[in-house]
Protein backbone atom coordinates (compact mmCIF):
# COMPACT_ATOMS: atom_id res chain seq x y z
CA UNK A 1 0.00 0.00 0.00
CA UNK A 2 2.79 2.41 0.88
CA UNK A 3 4.60 1.65 -2.40
CA UNK A 4 1.37 2.22 -4.33
CA UNK A 5 0.89 5.58 -2.62
CA UNK A 6 4.45 6.63 -3.43
CA UNK A 7 4.02 5.57 -7.05
CA UNK A 8 0.75 7.52 -7.30
CA UNK A 9 2.46 10.67 -6.09
CA UNK A 10 5.59 10.16 -8.17
CA UNK A 11 3.69 9.58 -11.39
CA UNK A 12 1.29 12.50 -11.09
CA UNK A 13 1.43 14.66 -14.22
CA UNK A 14 3.49 17.79 -13.73
CA UNK A 15 0.91 20.57 -14.02
CA UNK A 16 2.77 23.33 -12.20
CA UNK A 17 1.52 26.53 -10.65
CA UNK A 18 1.08 27.68 -14.23
CA UNK A 19 -1.94 26.05 -15.81
CA UNK A 20 -1.24 23.59 -18.60
CA UNK A 21 -1.06 25.23 -21.99
CA UNK A 22 -4.28 24.80 -24.01
CA UNK A 23 -2.52 22.48 -26.46
CA UNK A 24 -1.47 20.33 -23.51
CA UNK A 25 -4.93 19.91 -22.01
CA UNK A 26 -5.88 16.97 -24.22
CA UNK A 27 -2.85 14.99 -23.06
CA UNK A 28 -3.50 15.78 -19.40
CA UNK A 29 -7.16 14.81 -19.71
CA UNK A 30 -6.24 11.52 -21.42
CA UNK A 31 -3.74 10.81 -18.64
CA UNK A 32 -6.29 11.47 -15.92
CA UNK A 33 -8.76 9.21 -17.73
CA UNK A 34 -6.23 6.38 -17.72
CA UNK A 35 -5.69 6.55 -21.51
CA UNK A 36 -1.92 6.57 -21.21
CA UNK A 37 -1.08 5.64 -24.80
CA UNK A 38 -3.29 8.46 -26.05
CA UNK A 39 -1.62 10.85 -23.61
CA UNK A 40 1.80 9.73 -24.89
CA UNK A 41 0.69 10.33 -28.46
CA UNK A 42 -0.51 13.84 -27.62
CA UNK A 43 2.64 14.75 -25.69
CA UNK A 44 4.78 13.25 -28.47
CA UNK A 45 3.12 15.58 -30.99
CA UNK A 46 3.94 18.58 -28.82
CA UNK A 47 7.58 17.62 -28.30
CA UNK A 48 8.49 18.44 -31.89
CA UNK A 49 7.25 22.01 -31.62
CA UNK A 50 10.07 24.47 -32.28
CA UNK A 51 8.58 27.16 -30.00
CA UNK A 52 9.03 25.11 -26.82
CA UNK A 53 11.46 26.61 -24.33
CA UNK A 54 13.68 24.49 -22.12
CA UNK A 55 11.35 24.41 -19.12
CA UNK A 56 8.23 23.56 -21.14
CA UNK A 57 9.99 20.82 -23.07
CA UNK A 58 11.31 19.31 -19.85
CA UNK A 59 7.80 19.32 -18.36
CA UNK A 60 6.33 17.53 -21.39
CA UNK A 61 9.07 14.89 -21.31
CA UNK A 62 8.53 14.41 -17.57
CA UNK A 63 4.80 13.92 -18.10
CA UNK A 64 5.39 11.53 -21.00
CA UNK A 65 7.66 9.50 -18.74
CA UNK A 66 4.91 9.35 -16.13
CA UNK A 67 2.42 8.13 -18.75
CA UNK A 68 4.84 5.48 -20.01
CA UNK A 69 5.40 4.29 -16.45
CA UNK A 70 1.68 4.14 -15.76
CA UNK A 71 1.22 2.01 -18.88
CA UNK A 72 3.87 -0.40 -17.58
CA UNK A 73 6.39 0.48 -20.31
CA UNK A 74 9.28 1.17 -17.97
CA UNK A 75 11.99 1.22 -20.64
CA UNK A 76 10.11 3.95 -22.46
CA UNK A 77 9.70 5.79 -19.17
CA UNK A 78 13.47 5.62 -18.64
CA UNK A 79 14.01 7.11 -22.10
CA UNK A 80 11.62 10.01 -21.49
CA UNK A 81 13.03 10.76 -18.03
CA UNK A 82 16.62 10.57 -19.30
CA UNK A 83 15.81 13.00 -22.08
CA UNK A 84 14.02 15.29 -19.62
CA UNK A 85 17.24 15.50 -17.59
CA UNK A 86 18.79 17.43 -20.48
CA UNK A 87 16.30 20.19 -19.77
CA UNK A 88 15.95 19.84 -15.97
CA UNK A 89 19.22 18.28 -14.77
CA UNK A 90 18.83 19.33 -11.13
CA UNK A 91 15.18 18.35 -10.63
CA UNK A 92 15.12 15.99 -7.64
CA UNK A 93 11.66 14.57 -8.43
CA UNK A 94 12.79 13.73 -11.95
CA UNK A 95 15.85 11.92 -10.61
CA UNK A 96 13.65 9.99 -8.17
CA UNK A 97 11.30 8.92 -10.96
CA UNK A 98 14.19 7.96 -13.22
CA UNK A 99 15.77 5.72 -10.61
CA UNK A 100 12.37 4.16 -9.82
CA UNK A 101 11.74 3.47 -13.52
CA UNK A 102 15.20 1.96 -13.96
CA UNK A 103 14.60 -0.39 -11.01
CA UNK A 104 11.24 -1.45 -12.46
CA UNK A 105 12.91 -2.04 -15.84
CA UNK A 106 15.60 -4.20 -14.23
CA UNK A 107 18.35 -1.69 -15.05
CA UNK A 108 21.23 -0.48 -12.91
CA UNK A 109 20.83 2.90 -11.17
CA UNK A 110 21.72 5.96 -13.23
CA UNK A 111 23.68 7.20 -10.21
CA UNK A 112 25.54 4.30 -8.58
CA UNK A 113 27.04 6.57 -5.94
CA UNK A 114 30.63 5.94 -7.03
CA UNK A 115 33.20 8.52 -8.12
CA UNK A 116 32.39 8.12 -11.81
CA UNK A 117 28.69 8.73 -11.23
CA UNK A 118 29.43 11.74 -9.05
CA UNK A 119 31.64 13.28 -11.74
CA UNK A 120 28.97 12.65 -14.35
CA UNK A 121 26.33 14.32 -12.16
CA UNK A 122 28.57 17.37 -11.79
CA UNK A 123 29.20 17.61 -15.54
CA UNK A 124 25.55 17.17 -16.46
CA UNK A 125 24.12 19.42 -13.73
CA UNK A 126 23.84 22.26 -16.25
CA UNK A 127 21.63 22.76 -19.28
CA UNK A 128 23.44 23.65 -22.49
CA UNK A 129 22.66 27.42 -22.19
CA UNK A 130 23.82 27.36 -18.56
CA UNK A 131 27.00 25.55 -19.60
CA UNK A 132 27.72 28.28 -22.15
CA UNK A 133 27.38 30.98 -19.51
CA UNK A 134 29.53 29.00 -17.11
CA UNK A 135 32.28 28.64 -19.70
CA UNK A 136 32.05 32.34 -20.54
CA UNK A 137 32.33 33.27 -16.86
CA UNK A 138 35.43 31.11 -16.50
CA UNK A 139 37.00 32.74 -19.55
CA UNK A 140 36.29 36.23 -18.18
CA UNK A 141 37.81 35.29 -14.83
CA UNK A 142 40.93 34.07 -16.61
CA UNK A 143 41.13 37.32 -18.59
CA UNK A 144 40.90 39.39 -15.40
CA UNK A 145 43.62 37.39 -13.63
CA UNK A 146 45.91 37.65 -16.67
CA UNK A 147 45.40 41.43 -16.80
CA UNK A 148 46.22 41.71 -13.11
CA UNK A 149 49.39 39.71 -13.60
CA UNK A 150 50.40 41.91 -16.54
CA UNK A 151 49.73 45.13 -14.64
CA UNK A 152 50.99 44.22 -11.18
CA UNK A 153 53.28 41.23 -11.60
CA UNK A 154 54.61 39.41 -8.60
CA UNK A 155 54.14 35.99 -7.14
CA UNK A 156 50.56 36.49 -5.91
CA UNK A 157 49.38 37.80 -9.30
CA UNK A 158 51.05 34.87 -11.06
CA UNK A 159 49.36 32.42 -8.67
CA UNK A 160 46.05 34.16 -9.34
CA UNK A 161 46.56 33.72 -13.09
CA UNK A 162 47.18 30.00 -12.63
CA UNK A 163 44.07 29.75 -10.47
CA UNK A 164 42.09 31.61 -13.13
CA UNK A 165 43.34 29.18 -15.78
CA UNK A 166 42.28 26.22 -13.65
CA UNK A 167 38.81 27.73 -13.09
CA UNK A 168 38.46 28.39 -16.83
CA UNK A 169 39.25 24.77 -17.67
CA UNK A 170 36.86 23.40 -15.04
CA UNK A 171 34.05 25.76 -16.07
CA UNK A 172 34.42 24.69 -19.71
CA UNK A 173 33.98 20.98 -18.96
CA UNK A 174 30.13 20.97 -18.85
CA UNK A 175 29.98 22.69 -22.25
CA UNK A 176 32.49 20.23 -23.64
CA UNK A 177 30.33 17.39 -22.34
CA UNK A 178 27.28 18.79 -24.14
CA UNK A 179 29.29 19.25 -27.32
CA UNK A 180 30.46 15.65 -27.27
CA UNK A 181 27.23 13.93 -26.19
CA UNK A 182 24.31 15.93 -27.60
CA UNK A 183 22.93 14.35 -30.76
CA UNK A 184 19.80 15.52 -32.56
CA UNK A 185 19.19 12.03 -33.99
CA UNK A 186 19.45 10.13 -30.72
CA UNK A 187 17.47 6.92 -30.27
CA UNK A 188 16.79 4.86 -27.17
CA UNK A 189 16.59 1.07 -27.17
CA UNK A 190 13.29 0.33 -25.40
CA UNK A 191 12.98 -3.38 -26.09
CA UNK A 192 13.10 -5.19 -22.72
CA UNK A 193 15.76 -7.68 -23.84
CA UNK A 194 17.66 -5.27 -26.05
CA UNK A 195 17.76 -5.63 -29.81
CA UNK A 196 19.85 -7.46 -32.38
CA UNK A 197 21.56 -5.06 -34.79
CA UNK A 198 21.65 -6.74 -38.18
CA UNK A 199 23.75 -6.26 -41.29
CA UNK A 200 20.65 -5.85 -43.48
CA UNK A 201 17.11 -4.58 -42.87
CA UNK A 202 15.50 -8.01 -42.80
CA UNK A 203 14.89 -10.83 -40.36
CA UNK A 204 17.45 -13.60 -40.50
CA UNK A 205 20.31 -11.42 -41.70
CA UNK A 206 23.63 -11.50 -39.84
CA UNK A 207 23.66 -10.08 -36.30
CA UNK A 208 26.62 -7.72 -36.03
CA UNK A 209 25.91 -6.39 -32.53
CA UNK A 210 23.44 -6.48 -29.67
CA UNK A 211 22.22 -3.15 -28.32
CA UNK A 212 21.28 -3.33 -24.65
CA UNK A 213 17.97 -2.00 -23.35
CA UNK A 214 18.31 1.64 -22.37
CA UNK A 215 21.35 2.26 -24.56
CA UNK A 216 21.48 5.18 -26.96
CA UNK A 217 22.23 5.05 -30.65
CA UNK A 218 22.44 7.50 -33.53
CA UNK A 219 20.12 7.18 -36.48
CA UNK A 220 21.82 7.16 -39.88
CA UNK A 221 19.12 5.74 -42.16
CA UNK A 222 15.53 4.54 -42.21
CA UNK A 223 13.50 2.07 -44.26
CA UNK A 224 9.99 0.72 -43.81
CA UNK A 225 9.90 -0.90 -40.36
CA UNK A 226 13.69 -0.65 -39.92
CA UNK A 227 16.10 1.99 -38.66
CA UNK A 228 19.73 2.24 -39.67
CA UNK A 229 21.79 2.93 -36.55
CA UNK A 230 25.46 3.45 -35.87
CA UNK A 231 27.14 0.60 -34.03
CA UNK A 232 29.82 1.10 -31.40
CA UNK A 233 32.37 0.37 -34.15
CA UNK A 234 31.00 3.22 -36.25
CA UNK A 235 29.42 1.07 -38.99
CA UNK A 236 25.78 1.02 -40.03
CA UNK A 237 23.51 -1.73 -38.79
CA UNK A 238 19.76 -2.22 -38.84
CA UNK A 239 17.25 -2.67 -36.00
CA UNK A 240 13.45 -3.07 -35.99
CA UNK A 241 11.71 0.27 -35.60
CA UNK A 242 9.46 -0.96 -32.80
CA UNK A 243 12.47 -1.72 -30.59
CA UNK A 244 13.59 1.92 -30.64
CA UNK A 245 12.17 5.19 -29.39
CA UNK A 246 13.06 8.43 -31.10
CA UNK A 247 12.23 11.48 -29.04
CA UNK A 248 11.62 14.38 -31.41
CA UNK A 249 13.68 17.47 -30.79
CA UNK A 250 12.91 20.94 -32.10
CA UNK A 251 15.28 22.49 -34.68
CA UNK A 252 16.56 24.93 -32.03
CA UNK A 253 17.03 22.96 -28.82
CA UNK A 254 18.17 25.89 -26.74
CA UNK A 255 15.37 28.13 -27.78
CA UNK A 256 14.73 30.03 -24.56
CA UNK A 257 16.06 33.36 -25.65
Amino acid sequence: MILAAILTLALTPCVSAQAAAPSDEGAVEAYRAGEYELALERWGELLGAAELNTGERGRLLYNAGNAAGRSGSWHRAVAYYTEALREMPRDSDLWTNLEFARREAGMEPADRGDLGSTMRRLLTAWTEPEARWLALSGSLLLLVTLLLEALRGGRSARSGAWLGALCAVISALPLLWHTQTDDAAELYVVSEKGVAVRSEPKRGSKVIERAEAGSRRREVDRLSGWVGIETTDGVKGWAPEDALLKLPRPPLESGDE
